[in-house]
């Protein structure tokens, strides 16, 4: 809709329609009674046409002001087919939307005005059908009726609105300009944060942007999902299949230990010293915990560095057994190391420890056994310089007592993730030949260019999710230094050493954000972007963030992180400081409002007139914000404002997949899909209300 006035009047009746009935009525009668015009042929075919083509012209108006008007009052639900999807090799489909600007804004400030409410609000005649259905429902005889209202069908005139609520006006504003929105790959470098309120579509949302990254192809795709979402990993695999690759497709998650990739979360590491932070990463560190924080991360830096000596891949297993064994630990470390001065260790250690007397001091007072006692004074004799050994033997010496105090903490975390099904699923066993389930390995995945969905069963153990997930991070910062050094070949043989250093394309999505954030997660969006990690992360308000870092406005961590999403996508939030993260980047624009003034005044009895009477239209400009926080707690469920490419502000219509055609999983993957939706699925499922 164009218009070339000072200000454009949408919510009006569509006089239009006047104007093209007549010119219609017109171009019929010059057609069909041309000599009462007095026309000939030729002129009254030409006038036919000329008031054929206004009428067309009127007409075309009124119904473009008709469509306005109901599309600032309800809008349909935006479906498409899954194989219907916009896949590009430059860029990611986001929906349908338009480039906000200061017209809409407009336009949304007269539908708040108060003669202006009967063009936003429901009919009288539509809450009259709300309340019939609701009264008649076991009303005998009327109960077909309340049916009938209720219905769906284009032929009922009183149909009811979909349940998306918000304001339609937010939408429908600019629904005349509505074009598929893409976002540039180019710009997903710079990560994005999506938030939005609990059942307003930003799972949904995820299906998308995954479906399109997984169908686009060359590219790895990682997914974590803490609560577990049936359709999102329902989806995930039926684009694997339809891009031809379930091959490379990995499924994790502490759920379904049964059908489950394998994990290490400790077993891959640049550095030994990144062994010890993700084991210890979830211990409280306010007040005295952070002495024994300190404390368990110093015990289980030595039992790593120790495993690797002897060349056992560290698993959880294995050090929650050497944390509280380590003499156990001392002894396989001493095997290796004295191995220089005697072929046999062992009898050289069982030779010494026959010396010892039964009331040696570290016997009766630490309670150490003689052949712990006889490696400690064997490796102050033979290995006065090693490190490692020194280190084993400080924290040998500890008394029991002493030494369970420490690990207080430790121990019944290590627990938690070494108890019952998981404890296989989180310490592999690699030479178990009975064992066929894959491992998730991420240097594998990404060489694989695999699709990953990591299942967390945060609403079961939040703890044992955070930590797995905090590792994963962990593992993938690791990776993404090694990958910014040397490329996604590094470490494979290369016959051209001139070869061009390449990243590759890895597509992260952290849903429910807040439940992963942390320290490792810093470095993640900070820098990871170099190496080809693009982060979308999804969360409900600024406050989730808060409770891991403190205020954002306080706390440096919370504003490094926010800082470093160049996109952000916002839907329904209920916070207005969750809303101000997007208002308070956007300027002011100027709006126009009309103002009416009529007067009159007294002129005597000159000239036989007793008054003059006065009325005039006028136009005034005030600067308003070009949306309100307040828009923000009223968007409709699948609706967002996307801020992206330096504060290039868009109003999308976010799609839905009509799964009708889909493709059918494996009869397994199905019954695991059935079971997550009967565990993990909450609220109503509004988007399935009006198929």
């Amino acid at each position: 809709m164009s218009c070339d006035y000072p200000i454009e009047r949408l919510l009006r009746p569509p006089v239009e329609f006047y104007a093209g009935c007549i010119s219609a009525t017109a171009g019929m009668l010059s057609a069909a009674v041309p000599h009462f015009w007095m026309m000939s042929p030729t002129v009254s075919w030409i006038s036919a046409v000329i008031f054929g083509w206004i009428a067309y012209y009127y007409f075309d108006e009124g119904l473009k002001i008709l469509k306005y008007q109901r599309n600032i009052k309800t809008l349909s639900i935006y479906k498409i087919k899954p194989k219907n999807l916009p896949v590009s090799s430059h860029k990611t489909f986001l929906g349908m939307g338009y480039r906000w600007q200061a017209r809409h804004t407009q336009r949304l400030l007269d539908t708040y005005k108060e003669e202006n409410e009967s063009y936003v609000r429901p009919s009288a005649a539509y809450d009259w059908a709300r309340r019939a259905e609701v009264q008649w429902e076991r009303a005998l005889g009327l109960s077909l009726i309340a049916n009938a209202l209720r219905s769906n069908s284009v032929l009922n005139p009183f149909r009811p609105f979909p349940d998306i609520g918000g304001m339609a006006a937010l939408h429908g504003v600019g629904v005349d300009e509505e074009d598929e929105v893409y976002w540039n790959l180019s710009e997903r470098t710079g990560h994005a944060l999506i938030l939005g309120t609990t059942r307003v579509g930003k799972t949904r949302l995820e299906e998308i942007i995954v479906a399109g990254d997984i169908r686009r192809g060359n590219n790895v795709v990682i997914v974590i999902d803490p609560k577990g979402d049936g359709e999102l990993f329902k989806r995930m695999y039926t684009e694997a299949i339809r891009a031809g690759r379930s091959d490379d497709f990995y499924f994790f998650h502490l759920g379904y230990p049964e059908d489950s990739c394998r994990y290490n979360p400790v077993g891959e590491f640049q550095r030994i010293t990144e062994v010890a932070g993700k084991t210890t990463s979830q211990l409280g560190e306010d007040g005295s915990s952070a002495a024994f924080k300190a404390f368990s991360w110093r015990f289980v830096n030595v039992v790593a560095r120790s495993l690797v000596d002897v060349n056992i891949k560290p698993t959880i297993d294995n050090i929650n057994y050497y944390v509280q064994d380590l003499e156990e630990l001392l002894f396989l470390y001493v095997k290796k190391a004295f191995k220089p001065f005697d072929n046999d260790p062992i009898s050289l250690i069982d030779k010494r420890a026959s010396l010892v007397k039964d009331k040696h001091p570290m016997v009766i007072r630490k309670g150490k056994s003689k052949r712990t006692v006889a490696i400690i004074d064997l490796i102050k004799e033979l290995l006065p310089n090693d490190n490692l050994a020194r280190q084993l033997l400080l924290a040998t010496n500890y008394e029991r007592s002493f030494y369970e105090k420490l690990v207080a903490s430790l121990l019944p975390f290590l627990d938690k993730l070494n108890t019952g099904k998981i404890a296989k699923l989180l310490s592999p066993e690699y030479f178990n030949e009975n064992d066929h389930r894959p491992l998730l390995i991420w240097r594998e995945v990404i060489q694989r260019k695999g699709i990953v969905y990591i299942g967390l069963d945060g609403l079961t153990d939040r703890e044992v999710a955070t930590a797995v997930g905090n590792a994963m991070f962990n593992d993938l910062v690791s990776i993404a230094g090694l990958l910014y050094k040397g490329g996604k070949d590094v470490g494979l043989p290369s016959l051209d050493k001139y070869k061009k250093i390449t990243m590759p394309e890895i597509n992260l999505h952290a849903d429910e954000f807040n439940s992963l954030v942390g320290d490792e997660f810093i470095p993640m969006v900070n820098q990871a972007g170099g190496a080809g990690i693009r982060v979308c992360a999804y969360t409900q308000t600024l406050q989730d963030i808060d409770a891991k870092f403190g205020t954002t406005t306080g706390n440096p961590k919370s504003m490094q992180i926010i800082g470093n999403f160049n996109t952000l996508l916002m839907m329904r939030v209920q916070t207005e400081e969750t809303a101000k993260l997007m208002t308070s980047k956007l300027n002011k624009v100027q709006v126009k409002d009309a103002m009416l003034v009529s007067g009159s005044s007294d002129k005597g009895i000159e000239n036989g007139l007793t008054f003059s009477a006065t009325n005039q239209d006028r136009i005034s400009e005030k600067e308003v914000p070009i949306i309100d926080p307040s828009d923000m707690t009223s968007l409709p469920k699948g609706h967002a404002f996307l801020l992206m490419n330096g504060n290039n502000l868009w109003k999308l219509r976010l799609p839905l997949f009509d799964s009708k055609d889909d493709i059918e999983l494996p009869p397994n993957l199905s019954d695991i899909c059935a079971d997550m939706n009967d565990k993990y699925r909450t609220g109503e499922l509004w988007w399935e209300d009006h198929e």
